[in-house]
């Protein structure tokens, strides 16, 4: 499905001001799930494998000025899919993906909101 467009499942976790104690949550959101997604993940347990969801998260400002990080919610199998035809594709040339070293920021901590 890599070259397929497809409807993407994804969210937001915002900082939580109603927060008036330590055993709150700090940020909550949500994530909402496409019907593929919801199938590809039935699929996996009618094959008695765990329903695995790779999610990737970035730092972003609202139009409000709020920090939130925006969340992508994948397959996890078809993930490792297109990351593997990724990798071979890159290998016959020069390219990194952000996963790879020297590819993206190499500070966890770096886009991080200061909540």
């Amino acid at each position: 499905m890599p070259d397929q467009q497809r409807q993407k499942s994804g969210g937001a976790v915002f900082k939580n001001d109603r927060r008036t104690a330590e055993n709150q949550p700090i940020m909550e959101g949500d994530i909402e799930i496409t019907k593929d997604l919801l199938r590809t993940l039935v699929d996996e347990i009618n094959a008695t494998r765990p329903a695995k969801i790779k999610l990737t998260v970035f730092s972003r400002t609202s139009s409000k000025g709020l920090k939130y990080w925006s969340i992508k919610a994948e397959s996890y199998r078809e993930w490792e899919a297109e990351r593997a035809a990724y990798k071979q594709k890159a290998s016959q040339g020069p390219s990194t993906a952000p996963w790879e070293e020297g590819g993206g920021s190499q500070d966890p901590d770096d886009g991080i909101p200061p909540f």
